[in-house]
């Protein structure tokens, strides 16, 4: 028993040096004294050399990591404050976009029922990926926008939703495509009992006001494949 413990731990050591190298090999910045830890490192991972978290948005990659590097160049003192700010939940979106790559890419619902595909998985997969992925991966953003205009905020109590948060972002031209994929009627209908499967293949999503949203089947998986090409562009373009 002991020494299958001791094989086992052996193993787990020697693959997280070999994902340590690769990433070294790659990105031999982040190695730098005062440099990310190794556990941060690792938990990134996936998302340099694993499919599906290599799939990303381009236009969100390269607007959000030009609009950074622009704010940074004029800020830079501010920059290690910042990331330390909203580190904590910017790894939370890390690890669920890490998770739900997973899951979307890997979860076969062809033959699955509409009602079960639907009630049972997609709607699931939009409302973490607002909530948990999109939201959190979003911090930084909405961070420096609200510094920019001298606001000191509590971001995690006073913008609590993703609504309030993409509102931020959208005052800004270039970070639009970030919430592109983002509706609050259909996150409030996933995430409480608004989903309503119609004929011809059309999902209706009511939130408690009675706002009303109407999306095709295709239409809906569509946003989620989106949505999750953005949240992995947002990991890339802090990493850059």
């Amino acid at each position: 028993m002991c020494d299958l413990s001791f094989n086992a731990a052996k193993k787990f050591d020697s693959e997280r040096q070999l994902q340590l190298e690769k990433i070294r090999a790659k990105f031999p910045e982040m190695f730098v004294s005062g440099g990310p830890p190794e556990e941060h490192l690792l938990e990134i991972c996936p998302f340099l050399f694993d499919k599906p978290q290599t799939y990303y948005h381009e236009g969100a990659f390269e607007n959000t990591l030009k609009y950074l590097s622009d704010y940074y160049t004029q800020n830079d003192s501010s920059m290690v404050n910042h990331f330390m700010y909203v580190a904590e939940s910017w790894r939370r979106g890390v690890l669920s976009t890490e998770q739900f790559s997973r899951s979307i890419e890997y979860t076969v619902t062809n033959s699955m029922s509409r009602e079960v595909k639907i009630q049972e998985y997609w709607r699931l997969w939009y409302q973490e990926l607002v909530e948990t992925c999109l939201k959190n991966l979003s911090s930084l953003l909405v961070w420096t926008i609200l510094q920019s205009r001298g606001k000191n905020i509590d971001l995690e109590k006073e913008m609590s939703y993703m609504s309030s948060r993409a509102d931020i972002l959208n005052t800004r031209p270039s970070l639009q495509v970030i919430t592109q994929d983002f509706n609050a009627t259909v996150r409030n209908g996933c995430a409480h009992g608004g989903v309503i499967l119609l004929e011809n293949q059309i999902i209706r999503f009511q939130d408690a006001k009675g706002n009303k949203e109407e999306w095709a089947d295709d239409e809906f998986l569509l946003h989620i494949h989106s949505m999750l090409d953005i949240c992995n562009a947002l990991v890339f373009s802090c990493l850059d």
